[in-house]
C-alpha cells in the first residue's frame, strides 16, 4: 500500500498493520468509545483538511478490547479511552524505537483546533516523546 492509497482517515484493522509500523508515517491515533461521537468527528475533520493539504500522518481510530486493536493498545500501552497520541516509527530498515507522543487531557469536548495543534506541533518539534521508565522503588539501602 502506498501512501496515496491510504485514505484520510481509517480504522486500525489487520490489512494496515505494515502501514503505520513500517514505512516511518507518523500515525494519529485515536483510541475512542462508539459513543464518543463528537470527538470522532472532530478528529475526522482534522484527518481532512491535514491530507487535503498534503500532510504525511496517518490519521487513525481504534477501540481497546478486541482482536488486532486490542493488540495495538497493549503495544502503545493505551489504558483508558479517549486517549489520543501520535507514534512515530523509524524509516524502514532503520533500527530505532518507535517514538510515542501524547495529547494531554482530551475529553469528548476536545475540538478540532486542539487536535490540529498537537498535530502541527509535532510537526515543529515542540513535542517530547514519551519515555517509559521503571517505577521509583519504594525504599533502597543498595546503590543505584
Amino acid at each position: 500500500m502506498y501512501h496515496n492509497e491510504i485514505p484520510s482517515i481509517f480504522e486500525f484493522r489487520a490489512i494496515y498493520v505494515d502501514y503505520v509500523f513500517k514505512h516511518g508515517h507518523p500515525s494519529v491515533i485515536l483510541f475512542y468509545k462508539d459513543e464518543e461521537s463528537a470527538l470522532v468527528d472532530a478528529f475526522t475533520a482534522v484527518a481532512k483538511i491535514w491530507k487535503k493539504k498534503g500532510g504525511k500522518a496517518n490519521f487513525v481510530t481504534s477501540g481497546l478490547t478486541e482482536g488486532i486493536q486490542e493488540k495495538l493498545a497493549s503495544f502503545t500501552e493505551v489504558k483508558t479511552v479517549p486517549t489520543l497520541m501520535i507514534i512515530h516509527p523509524p524509516p524502514a530498515g532503520v533500527k530505532a524505537p518507535i517514538r510515542k507522543y501524547f495529547f494531554g487531557d482530551i475529553s469528548y469536548r476536545t475540538s478540532a483546533k486542539e487536535i490540529t495543534q498537537f498535530v502541527i506541533d509535532f510537526f515543529s518539534g515542540k513535542l517530547k516523546p514519551f519515555q517509559k521508565s521503571e517505577p521509583v522503588p519504594e525504599s533502597s539501602t543498595e546503590p543505584v
